[in-house]
C-alpha cells in the first residue's frame, strides 16, 4: 500500500513542467476537490523542487511556461 510519502517522493521525480500539468489537473478531480490540502502540499511540493532544480532545469521549465502563455 503506498503512503502520502511514497506518493510525494514520486512527484518529486517528475520533470517540473509535468509537475505543474498534474497540480492543474488534479484540481478539477472529485477525489481531490474532497481534499484541497493535498493540492497545497503538491505545490509546496512543486516550490521545493523549482528552488532546488539546476538553473538549466529552471531555464526550461520558465521557457516552456513562458511559451504555453503565448500560446494560450
Amino acid at each position: 500500500m503506498s503512503t502520502l510519502t511514497d506518493h510525494l517522493d514520486s512527484f518529486r521525480k517528475l520533470p517540473l513542467q509535468t509537475q505543474l500539468i498534474f497540480i492543474g489537473s488534479a484540481r478539477s478531480k472529485p477525489e481531490f476537490a474532497q481534499h484541497p490540502e493535498q493540492i497545497e502540499m503538491l505545490k509546496r511540493v512543486h516550490a521545493e523542487c523549482v528552488q532546488f532544480a539546476s538553473e538549466s532545469e529552471r531555464a526550461e521549465y520558465y521557457q516552456a511556461i513562458a511559451t504555453w502563455v503565448t500560446h494560450h
